[in-house]
Parts: structure tokens; sequence; C-alpha cells
């Protein structure tokens, strides 16, 4: 039995291999399971890893990661560059060896991006009986639903003001909503309804979409509002260090966005060279414009002076970040 799990939706793809290895015997599970890279993996080590007599079980277990991602042209194998001729010759190969398949082989073939159709691993699945299944990341009302579904599979509900927030902060990082459901749910004692509050106090990414905020308040020089969103994570038990660090990181981007700009970089590149995405490159970008390079650099510094008063005692936290909203919002 074979199966072709593709498509970006990563942690389904990977839930949907664990339920397999959960049908595995407990005792030598591990020992009848292979784990392969198939960038550049040849068919040869593919054939001993299915042909291996199962170890006291009736069933081994072989996972291929990327076996045709890698093979798509433009991307690199592991050992070389793949030519068409060499693809062909794996495709033809394959499915001459697919029906020799063990009986007591189940065989795994993961591919990180979404095969088209006429590709020709999901023609060899057709051909042969492969179990072919597609696991594309969800978007819009569908991405709103699968956080309602999990959010249920929890035992707690959320509501809709808390699941926008979540979709828009997170966006359709699956593994990451699933981390921050797994955690308002244990916030909640397994039970009742994520709140919008309590994804804005738990939930970290909302928390820096607060702080962006506030620094997009402090560039456009509106101090009161800069200093609202200030006391509202304060108030929120956020540790004034952990404000600091974010702070800092902020106005980090924003002196990289200035200088990128300034070398003639293309907008479309800055998030390549910030490691961000693209449109926290372009938001930077529209803050730091707000701000001399001088006066950017001047702040990174005053930053650093908080921070060592901090540490060292000196100065109180939420008093120090109060005076830097005001001295750079009033100007």
């Amino acid at each position: 039995m074979w199966y072709v799990f593709h498509g970006e939706d990563e942690l389904s793809r990977s839930e949907a291999i664990l339920q397999l290895k959960h049908k595995m015997d407990p005792v030598v599970g591990e020992l009848n399971t292979t784990t392969l890279d198939g960038r550049g993996l040849a068919l040869g080590e593919l054939r001993a890893a299915c042909d291996a007599v199962p170890f006291m079980s009736r069933v081994r277990l072989v996972i291929v990661s990327d076996l045709a991602s890698s093979r798509i042209p433009g991307k690199p194998a592991r050992r070389k560059r793949a030519e068409p001729a060499a693809n062909d010759d794996l495709w033809r190969d394959l499915g001459a060896y697919l029906p020799q398949l063990p009986e007591s082989t189940r065989l795994v073939l993961s591919e990180a991006q979404t095969l088209p159709e006429t590709h020709r691993l999901l023609g060899l699945g057709r051909e042969h009986g492969g179990h072919v299944r597609a696991f594309a990341v969800p978007v819009g009302a569908g991405l709103e639903q699968w956080v309602r579904r999990r959010a249920e599979a929890k035992g707690v509900a959320i509501a809709p003001s808390a699941l926008t927030l979540l979709a828009t902060y997170i966006g359709s990082n699956l593994r990451l909503l699933d981390q921050e459901l797994e955690k308002l749910a244990a916030y909640l004692g397994g039970s009742g309804t994520i709140s919008r509050d309590d994804v804005e106090r738990l939930v970290s990414s909302v928390q820096e979409a607060n702080i962006f905020h506030m620094v997009d308040a402090l560039g456009s020089r509106d101090g009161r509002r800069a200093l609202q969103l200030l006391r509202r994570l304060l108030d929120e038990d956020a540790a004034p260090l952990y404000l600091l660090t974010m702070i800092t990181r902020q106005f980090r981007l924003l002196l990289q966005a200035r200088e990128l700009d300034a070398q003639g970089v293309p907008a479309a590149d800055m998030a390549r060279h910030m490691q961000v995405p693209p449109f926290v490159a372009k938001k930077c970008l529209q803050q730091a414009l707000s701000f001399r390079p001088a006066e950017l650099r001047t702040i990174m510094a005053q930053l650093l002076d908080i921070d060592v008063g901090i540490k060292t005692g000196r100065a109180a936290g939420p008093l120090a970040l109060d005076l830097f909203v005001v001295r750079w919002a009033g100007r």
C-alpha cells in the first residue's frame, strides 16, 4: 500500500503520517519505520528500504519527503540538479517497481508542494492504486472554519472577534495557529469561549502587532495613541524589558528599511534583506520615512540606555518607557 500526500499544509500532512505511525506495533514500530530525504534519492535506496523484511511485525513504514518536489524544474536536488531525462527514468522505474511493492510495506511519499494534476507521480498514483491526498492551506472563510473546528476539537469555542484577530496576525501558518489555540484552551481550562481579550493577552504575535501600532503612532507623532497602547500592554502584565526588546527590534527594522531605501534597494527585495514578510517590510518603510536616519540612530542609543538603566535598577521600566514615548511622539 502506498500514499502520496502533497501540499503546503504541513501540519495536516504530518498528522496524516502520524496516524499511520500510530497504527504500527507500539513496541517495535520505531524499528520498522524508515524516513528518507527524497532530494537526490536513488531508486535503489528506496527499493532497499521498502523491500526490507519487517522486524517482529507484519508491517513496515517507509516515509520519503520531497521526492517529486526536488525534481520540479528549477529546484536543486541534494546531490545535483535533476535533469529532465533523469526524471523520466525515475518515474518510469518507479512505475515498474510499485506493482512489486511488498504487501508488508506502507510507503508514503510526502511532498511539501502541491503537485500539478499532470505530474507523473500523481499519474502513477492513478495507474497503480496509490492513495493520493492533497493538503491545501485554507484561506478566507475556509481558514476561519479551520480555526473553529480546531478550537472545538480542543474543547473550546472562539468568539468571532478573537478568530478575526488570530487570522489577521498569524494568517495561514496552521502549526502556529494550532499552538496558540492549544495555549488559549489550556488557559481556559479546556472549556468556555476564547475571547478577543484572551487573544490580545496571550498571543505573542498580537502583542507584537500592538507594539507595531505603537511605533506607528510614534512615527505619526500621535503621542496620545502611543501612550494608550503602551499602557494597555503594561496593564496586560507585559514585562517592561519584553516591551523594550520588541520596541528596539521594531526601530532596528525601521533603521534597516531606511538604509536599504537609501541604497536604492527595491521595496520588493527589502523583505528578503530584512528577513520579514513583505507586508511587514512595506509597513516598516512607511514608518521609517517619518524619521530621519540620524533620529533613528539616536533612538537606538536611547533604547540601549533604557535597557542598561532598567537592568541596573537606575530606572523604573514603565516610567522609562513612558518618557521615551512622550519624548519622541512630541517631536
